[in-house]
């Protein structure tokens, strides 16, 4: 199987492309790391799956690889599964759907009333699918107020090959690692930043650093990427374990912060 080089960032079926996609190109293009020899690819905190976005293109939409996908927002993984179980005709009717809904506002009356909107429509629509689209990408405080005008059918076509599951995995990295436990199998990590992340985690009050160390001091086969912020313990205890740093940009706050990219077995 050949790989191929990234060069333009695919719109996904949602608007928020996801930091996890980019910051993979950035990651890892040029870098000499063999991912064909993996044949799964886990994602235990996976919002839009960026990483696992990033794997698909980068091996050519390959047909003979695994995606499973952790994510502890029931919607978010209820809308996946409902993308996956639907015909191509059926997800492009959505988007189309949802574009002439959403297309009734100009950018103008997304920022100023989006809330308003949001639940004046929540009201009127039935579908679950483009309720849930509707309010994901049109807060306030989301720059992109529009789907794409054409479904996007290179990620629809790579639903087929995930699996998409709810759960908090915050206490069950045992559950993680041993369910995943084989060579050709990469946790990738990449759990909320907390402490910078838009403001956006504010009230939020977990402690994943167990769950991180855990996964990898045990001796499970597994390999694992964990990218995260820079913090002193994680980085004193995991530092023979240190693969990359790089400077992450944070929009809202046009700051930049030091991250670290964590590699168990290097690849």
């Amino acid at each position: 199987m050949t790989t191929t080089k990234i060069k333009k960032l695919n719109p996904f079926i949602i608007n928020y492309l996801g930091t996890k996609y980019r910051e993979s190109i950035q990651h890892f293009e040029g870098d000499d790391i063999d991912f064909n020899k993996y044949k799964s690819f886990v994602e235990p905190f996976g919002g839009t799956f960026g990483f696992s976005r990033y794997i698909y293109m980068k091996l050519n939409k390959p047909t003979d690889k695994k995606f499973i996908i952790y994510d502890n927002d029931k919607e978010l993984i209820t809308f996946y599964n409902n993308i996956k179980g639907m015909t191509k005709e059926e997800y492009e009717e959505l988007h189309n759907k949802y574009n002439e809904i959403v297309n009734k506002y100009d950018e103008e009356e997304w920022h100023k009333n989006g809330f308003n909107i949001i639940r004046e429509l929540k009201g009127t629509i039935e579908d679950k699918n483009i309720n849930f689209m509707i309010v994901l990408n049109n807060k306030p405080n989301m720059i992109s107020r529009k789907c794409n005008k054409k479904a996007n059918m290179e990620w629809f076509d790579m639903f087929k090959y995930c699996e998409f599951k709810y759960m908090n995995v915050v206490n069950e990295y045992e559950y993680i690692t041993t369910t995943h436990n084989t060579k050709d199998t990469i946790i990738y990590l990449d759990p909320p930043y907390i402490n910078n992340c838009n403001e956006q985690y504010a009230d939020v009050n977990i402690d994943y650093s167990e769950f991180i160390i855990n996964c990898f001091i045990n001796k499970k086969k597994s390999n694992v990427i964990f990218v995260h912020e820079r913090n002193f313990l994680l980085l004193h205890i995991l530092n023979k374990y240190l693969y990359k740093s790089y400077d992450k940009l944070y929009p809202l706050r046009q700051r930049k912060k030091i991250h670290n990219v964590f590699m168990k077995y290097k690849v």
